[in-house]
């Protein structure tokens, strides 16, 4: 079973029926100038990168195996992405849901994470997920594929999405 999802925000969606972006071959590092260069995590397998269409957002996915509840990839992109970019504190930690919304039903254990570039108009989100199948609750996925996203925004209005997503960004 394999799921890729594109986050513009929050929304966990399907990349290809949401936001029309193209699949790029190369990886984050070498995509067109003028975005960040993040590394992906160690280990990481297949990697893939997006943009959306019209240029406003890219997106880096790849897969991690790791134990529920492992906040590595996490931790790794807290020591890369510096200043400028401010990390942002939220209420949510990780989340667990059900998703009946397209067949087969999944459950979803997830974990989001935002920056704000202090010095311009970009965001980024870092989404962290464990998909199982069926949508019935559980504490622990039944597998330990993290799904990863990073997505770099272009043309945040900052105070907007601070206020949106209940941010406190130093």
């Amino acid at each position: 079973m394999k799921y890729r999802f594109l986050l513009p925000w929050i929304t966990v969606s399907s990349c290809m029926l949401l936001a029309g972006c193209s699949e790029e071959s190369s990886n984050w590092s070498t995509i067109k100038s003028g975005w960040s260069k993040w590394p992906e995590y160690p280990d990481s397998k297949n990697i893939q990168s997006y943009e959306f269409t019209g240029g406003s957002a890219k997106q880096l996915s790849y897969e991690v195996l790791a134990t529920y509840p492992d906040t590595s990839v996490a931790q790794f992109y807290h020591n890369e992405i510096t200043e400028p970019w401010i990390s942002c504190y939220s209420e949510i930690e990780w989340q667990s849901f059900g998703d009946i919304s397209q067949e087969p039903h999944i459950f979803i254990h997830q974990l989001i994470l935002h920056w704000v570039n202090d010095q311009s108009e970009l965001m980024l989100a870092l989404s962290i997920r464990y998909v199982s199948e069926g949508s019935e609750f559980r504490n622990n996925p039944d597998n330990l594929t993290q799904y990863v996203d990073l997505i770099e925004y272009k043309g945040v209005d900052r105070d907007k999405a601070i206020s949106e997503f209940k941010l406190a960004c130093p």
